[in-house]
């Protein structure tokens, strides 16, 4: 086919609204639909910086596509926990005492007929910041970027831990670097299905 056919090809199958990808098909990526994340009622900002951070993770993960297609997998995430506290063996008595913003999610694969592939323990992300001197709101602007840090790395954690699973990771692996703080994954997949669905239309 001369390389006008070929444009023109092109052309008809972006006006059908499908997607040309150049991978093979034994590494194809898989589509993912990330839905809004649960737990506005902990702390809407968080939530609201949560999702946009387990989107951006998913379209840079290597292997999978973000969509918004909902005939995917699906991974839905909940925001468990947000809190901002001194450090372990801060000294508070300082002039610049160092705090820690601590950001917890959870999150399942779900496939598009409802069965839940993968559920992920407690996932953690952490940032630590310093008080400054002057009014609290400088403290209070600093703890709200180190959430947002928190949540960055919280969702780059979580998203790893899904792309793991669909490479046909281990399963049981630690979600989070501190231990003490993690709950293993589980796996609840049937042996031999795939995640891997038709591309959303």
């Amino acid at each position: 086919m001369s390389r006008a056919g070929w444009l023109a090809l092109l052309g008809l199958v972006a006006a059908c609204g499908y997607t040309t990808r150049a991978t093979a098909p034994d590494g194809e990526d898989v589509w993912i639909y990330v839905p809004p994340v649960q737990g506005g009622e902990v702390d809407l900002d968080a939530t609201a910086r949560v999702e946009a951070e387990v989107r951006r993770a998913v379209a840079r993960s290597a292997g999978l596509r973000l969509v918004l297609s909902r005939e995917v997998p699906r991974l839905e995430v909940t925001l468990a926990s947000v809190t901002t506290q001194q450090a372990a063996f801060s000294e508070p008595r300082l002039r610049a005492a160092q705090y820690e913003a601590v950001v917890v999610l959870t999150g399942r694969l779900v496939a598009p007929d409802g069965q839940v592939r993968f559920q992920s323990g407690a996932v953690v992300g952490e940032a630590p910041y310093l008080s400054t001197a002057g009014r609290i709101e400088s403290l209070d602007g600093a703890g709200r970027r180190a959430v947002g840090q928190a949540a960055e790395r919280a969702a780059e954690r979580l998203v790893g831990l899904v792309a793991m699973r669909l490479r046909g990771g281990a399963r049981s692996e630690p979600v989070s670097d501190p231990a003490d703080r993690a709950s293993p994954a589980t796996d609840t997949s049937s042996s031999g299905r795939s995640l891997r669905p038709a591309p959303p239309r």
